[in-house]
């Protein structure tokens, strides 16, 4: 989904619960994705994905797990959709690794965060 030009600024996945994953950071060249990698890589932090291309917005991407498990995703590039007339919405499965990078990468299940607290019991 988007809100401006940016190809888009949700990604809505199939799951069992509301989860939050990943969270996407925009770093402002290639330079400092790949410049960050190399940070990640020297100071012991799993990568969990890329680098990578995603076939939904071209962006480059690398996915990286946070201190708390979460999942990061630092991206640059991507496609803006400046004519709405023109453009025809995709869909993507994401069980095909093709579907999340285009350059066949190692694809790795990113950690999701659940949004929305279990209920709780009704008192008796």
């Amino acid at each position: 989904m988007r809100i401006d030009p940016v190809h888009h600024k949700l990604a809505v996945f199939r799951g069992d619960e509301a989860a939050l994953c990943p969270v996407n950071l925009q770093v402002a060249s290639y330079d400092g994705l790949f410049r960050n990698w190399h940070f990640l890589v020297d100071h012991d932090v799993q990568i969990v994905m890329g680098p990578g291309r995603h076939p939904t917005s071209g962006a480059v991407f690398l996915c990286f797990r946070g201190p708390e498990n979460l999942t990061y995703e630092y991206a640059v590039g991507g496609r803006l959709i400046t004519d709405d007339a023109a453009w025809t919405p995709r869909c993507f499965d994401a069980d095909q690794p093709a579907s999340l990078d285009m350059w066949l990468g190692p694809v790795a299940p990113t950690t999701r965060q659940p949004q929305l607290a279990p209920p709780v019991p009704a008192p008796a």
